[in-house]
C-alpha cells in the first residue's frame, strides 16, 4: 500500500516504539510519518494528535482515512474531524460496541490484509 498511498501511524506509545518499527520489525520505510504521543504531548483520543498528524502529512481530513481498532480512541476523533474511518475488528477491542453515532466506522475489516481489497 505504501507504493500507492501515504501511510502514517498515530500511536499512544513511548518514543521507543520507533526503535521496534525500525530495527525489530523493519517497518519504518513503509510509513511517511509516525506520530508518537510521548513526542507530541497529546494522546488519542485528543483531537490535537490527529491534527498534528494531518499537518505533518500535509493532508486534509476529507482525503484521509484513520484505520484503528478502538471506537473511542480511533474512530470517534477521526470522524469528528471529518476523516474516513476503518475499524479493524480484532483483539480485545473487537468487543467494543458503538455508544454514539460518531463511533460507527465507515468500514469494518477483520484483518489489516483486508485493506488491500477495500482500496482496490
Amino acid at each position: 500500500m505504501s507504493r500507492k498511498y501515504k501511510l502514517g501511524i498515530i500511536a499512544n506509545q513511548s518514543s521507543r516504539v520507533k526503535e521496534y518499527l525500525e530495527d525489530k520489525w523493519k517497518l519504518f520505510p513503509y510509513f511517511d510519518l509516525i506520530v508518537i504521543s510521548e513526542n507530541v504531548g497529546y494522546r488519542k483520543p485528543n483531537l490535537n494528535i490527529f491534527l498534528h498528524a494531518l499537518g505533518e502529512a500535509n493532508s486534509s481530513p476529507n482525503t484521509t482515512f484513520m484505520v484503528g481498532d478502538r471506537l473511542d480512541h480511533d474512530i470517534k476523533p477521526a470522524k469528528i474531524l471529518g476523516m474516513g474511518t476503518i475499524r479493524v475488528k480484532q483483539g480485545i477491542f473487537s468487543l467494543q460496541e458503538p455508544t454514539t453515532p460518531m463511533e460507527i466506522p465507515d468500514f469494518e475489516i477483520s484483518h489489516l490484509n483486508d485493506l488491500l481489497d477495500l482500496f482496490k
